[in-house]
């Protein structure tokens, strides 16, 4: 809910019309962007990653050193600094042009747009036969770290893939049967985006 609220007030305000305060980030010089995005990129990685409790990959692992630090000796909750670094991160997508760049990219744009398909995709693959299959690869005493790194790449084509083909048959003509439908239903239908506009209309 934090991070929605967040977004929504950076939305807002970078629909200013006379004045948009995010620019004079933007407008810094390179000597003082560069470390600004330096820090951002730290502690987003750093804070967004936590597992909480200082574990460091697995529950039995024990308290990892390196979590010490960022969160001052454990003492700031996981849910802070999760919130802290999505917010950061929606600053910081904002404000720098070649963090910008990476996310207008080809592969990030696929990815955003099956995003959604994938989101409500990967809990049946995560939970279920992936884990059937991390345990098959430990039955045939495959080390387990090895059996991680197949099932990865075993399945990440996989759901990205079964992702893409729901969002073009299920998730985009839903899309677009959804905008139809309340176009339809508007008592003042808008008109077409490449219509061109009349001495009446101009007028």
């Amino acid at each position: 809910m934090p991070v929605f609220f967040f977004g929504v007030m950076f939305a807002d305000i970078e629909t200013w019309k006379d004045y948009r305060p995010l620019d004079s980030v933007r407008n810094l010089h390179w000597g003082w962007k560069i470390p600004i995005n330096l820090v951002l990129t730290i502690i987003i990685l750093c804070w967004g990653s936590y597992q909480d409790e200082g574990m460091c990959l697995r529950n039995d692992d024990g308290n990892c050193e390196f979590w010490r630090y960022p969160t001052f000796d454990w003492y700031l909750p996981r849910p802070v600094v999760h919130y802290t670094a999505a917010v950061l991160l929606i600053f910081f997508a904002l404000t720098s042009s070649w963090l910008q760049w990476v996310l207008g990219s080809a592969p990030f744009e696929f990815m955003g747009r099956i995003s959604f398909s994938l989101y409500l995709l990967h809990e049946l693959f995560t939970d279920g036969i992936m884990i059937d299959t991390y345990y098959y690869f430990i039955g045939q005493e495959v080390d387990a770290n090895d059996a991680l790194m197949y099932i990865f790449l075993i399945y990440t084509p996989v759901i990205i893939l079964a992702s893409w083909i729901l969002t073009v048959i299920v998730d985009e003509p839903s899309k677009d049967w959804a905008n139809e439908l309340d176009v339809q239903s508007r008592l003042k239908r808008p008109s077409p985006r490449n219509k061109e506009l009349t001495e009446e209309e101009v007028e």
